[in-house]
């Protein structure tokens, strides 16, 4: 098992958990509801965005 393989596994999958995070804040936003919201958590936890 390659250590670049599961690298880039995990990091597929932390931006399919990010994408439905996304997806899942605009659906709530759509609804009109405030009570749920991950997209701020999502972004301030992206380094790229920290940085």
């Amino acid at each position: 098992m390659a250590k670049n393989n599961s690298r880039k596994t995990t990091f597929n999958a932390k931006l399919e958990f990010l994408y439905i995070k996304y997806t899942i804040t605009a659906l709530v936003n759509a609804e009109g509801s405030t009570k749920f919201q991950p997209l701020p958590i999502a972004r301030s936890t992206l380094p790229s965005e920290n940085q």
